[in-house]
């Protein structure tokens, strides 16, 4: 699991520039939980997260791993890269390999696996991103914007990290390879007991495969909870500039309309079952 403390940090500290990116974040996240991670660009997100695996050193507060203090030793903080896996927004800054094989590898190789479990752990990570096996000898830098952001999903995911953080991972992918690739992790997840945190601008993807959310704005936590929970606060949510999910903007406009329904109902397929025994 995930605790932290107390957290914040604050970029170019002691300069003209000094801004804080984080303030006093308090935080639990459970093991085998799919957490959508929201807010509007600049509210923290992605410096939150970069403290999970040590990439980033708090100003104040602690950040613990299944109960143990990641920076409580310094010299052991490595662990922690194996142990939390981040995918960030552009995956080409990731990739350096000459080959897709040897870019997903670099990760269990680095763990010290011997080639056989290598070459399996490559071939499990690449089924799970969607992948065929013929793009492994390719260069990844040869591939497309979709195709670089799975090779860089897949070298996370072959370290089988008990967290997996993604950062915008449907970005460039048409919507049958998004459901695809999001349908997966979500198997991946519920299979391995994983903690899955989603940074996504798209709440109908949030809505669709996350189990919690968490929204930050300006630097803080402003609301968390259970998806339902969250997207039936529409007035609360645009006002910190977030859009609900499409079907839960639609369900709340008939409740203002004078239409006897719930405002729960954020997904296609639970508004249909919904509507289906609505009288």
């Amino acid at each position: 699991m995930i605790k932290i403390r107390n957290l914040s940090y604050i970029y170019s500290k002691g300069t003209p520039f000094e801004k804080k990116a984080l303030d006093n974040i308090n935080l639990e996240i459970n093991n085998n939980s799919f957490v959508g991670l929201i807010g509007h660009t600049g509210s923290g997100k992605s410096t939150l997260v970069q403290h999970f695996n040590g990439l980033l050193k708090p100003d104040f507060g602690e950040i613990y791993i299944n109960q143990k203090n990641i920076w409580a030793e310094k010299s052991e903080i490595y662990k922690y890269r194996f142990k939390v896996g981040l995918v960030f927004q552009y995956p080409e800054h990731q990739l350096f390999e000459e080959t897709v094989f040897k870019d997903i590898a670099f990760g269990p190789k680095n763990m010290g696996l011997s080639l056989e479990d290598i070459k399996s752990r490559v071939n499990w990570a690449i089924n799970i991103v969607g992948l065929s096996s013929e793009f492994l000898n390719k260069s990844p830098f040869e591939l497309s914007g979709g195709q670089k952001r799975k090779v860089a999903l897949a070298g996370i995911i072959s370290m089988d990290p008990e967290i997996l953080i993604l950062d915008e991972p449907t970005a460039g992918l048409d919507p049958k390879s998004k459901n695809l690739l999001l349908e997966n992790i979500k198997s991946y997840q519920n299979k391995n007991n994983k903690i899955i945190i989603l940074i996504s601008h798209n709440m109908d993807d949030v809505a669709q495969f996350c189990d919690n959310i968490i929204l930050m704005n300006q630097s803080r936590i402003y609301l968390t909870g259970s998806v339902k929970k969250v997207f039936c606060q529409v007035d609360k949510l645009e006002s910190v500039g977030i859009n609900v999910p499409t079907v839960s903007r639609i369900f709340n406009l008939l409740k203002n309309k004078g239409y006897n329904i719930k405002t729960n109902i954020t997904t296609v397929d639970e508004a249909v079952d919904y509507l289906s025994d609505f009288k």
